[in-house]
């Protein structure tokens, strides 16, 4: 490259057994988050077209922006486009550190590797999805799978770097390829990559009203997805929170969701009992809108109960991520792991969640 509201599962007696149980689901949770393991692998021989887009939100919890496309105009932060680039490929601008997925199921080879910062080569991956096919992605900061391992679309292979940027300005982000090839020279149209946005599923370029990436000026779409099972809801995990959506309003439970709502994001895991460094988090109404608070009177306003507890600041040892507090121009409650709280006012930071992401 060239340059909302929340209802809540409300804690109750349920007896010693229950509480004990629950105490030690909790310990796990904090425990599985301490391990560093490798991605699944697929069932080898799986493969599949890369038809995925391969980030989901930043690591900031922000949408992806889309830099240089095929033959893409427009500048920004000192990169200028310029019709660059000249073969197919996407920049797809991201933080360092966030996650990068496979496209689609398929055999990985690790390309390159040990490069670190914005150095002058970089870290990069190829997947081989059968019947000639190929994904490429490169300027990676880390290579989370091993060369030869089998991948599915959701499994996370990389994070986003600024290695081989020395001479480009070193912005953060992804370089995408799909081709028919394992050279540059094979690069094709990427085509529609498939995201799930809640339930729905979605693609680009067509969600913008597009039909091609090519000539997609620098920074002007933003594309997101919450994985490949659209509306699925999964196995929930000891205090796993949840925010779900109905069209018009939005809730954050701990427990099951209300009738006519669907998963749109999972925020992290809440733990269910009181450990070192953490606080009381409870839901709450300020008339018909809901919203969480650290304070147990809700701020003056009713109390629904605990949905758990929340670390107010950021532990070590511990994978976490920022929650934040946000309010919608009507004056809706939602949380967020954005600190833009998703272009709405931002309200201030509840506090860090154990990472599910």
């Amino acid at each position: 490259m060239r340059q909302r509201r929340m209802r809540t599962h409300v804690d109750a007696s349920c007896g010693t057994l229950v509480a004990r149980s629950l105490a030690v689901l909790a310990a796990l949770a904090i425990a599985a988050t301490l391990l560093v393991a490798p991605a699944p692998e697929a069932f080898a021989g799986t493969t599949s077209a890369p038809v995925w887009f391969p980030l989901r939100h930043n690591v900031n919890g922000d949408p992806i922006k889309v830099g240089c496309t095929y033959q893409s105009f427009g500048s920004q932060g000192g990169y200028d486009c310029g019709g660059y680039h000249p073969w197919w490929a996407l920049d797809l601008m991201a933080p360092v550190g966030t996650p990068v997925y496979a496209a689609g199921a398929g055999q990985l080879t690790v390309v390159r590797s040990g490069n670190t910062g914005c150095s002058s080569t970089s870290n990069s991956v190829m997947i081989n999805h059968g019947s000639g096919v190929y994904s490429y992605y490169t300027h990676l900061a880390s290579i989370t799978v091993s060369n030869g391992t089998w991948v599915t679309q959701n499994t996370r292979i990389a994070t986003v770097g600024q290695t081989g940027l020395a001479g480009e300005g070193c912005a953060p982000h992804l370089h995408y390829e799909k081709r028919t090839g394992t050279t540059q020279s094979t690069a094709v149209s990427p085509g529609e990559l498939k995201a799930c946005r809640g339930a729905t599923l979605t693609s680009y370029p067509r969600a913008w009203g597009l039909s091609t990436w090519q000539g997609i000026a620098w920074g002007t779409r933003y594309a997101y997805s919450d994985g490949t099972n659209c509306g699925a809801i999964p196995m929930k995990k000891p205090g796993e929170w949840n925010r779900y959506y109905n069209g018009s309003d939005h809730s954050a439970l701990t427990g099951s969701p209300l009738a006519g709502y669907r998963l749109e994001s999972t925020l992290g895991s809440l733990l269910a009992s009181q450990a070192g460094g953490t606080v009381p988090i409870y839901s709450c109404n300020i008339g018909t809108d809901e919203f969480s608070s650290l304070q147990s009177n809700c701020e003056g306003q009713r109390v629904n109960g605990r949905l758990g507890f929340i670390y107010p600041a950021q532990p070590s040892g511990v994978v976490t991520r920022a929650i934040y507090r946000c309010r919608t121009g009507s004056g809706e409650h939602f949380n967020s792991p954005a600190a833009t709280c998703e272009g709405q006012r931002t309200e201030h930071r509840l506090g860090y969640v154990i990472s599910l992401v």
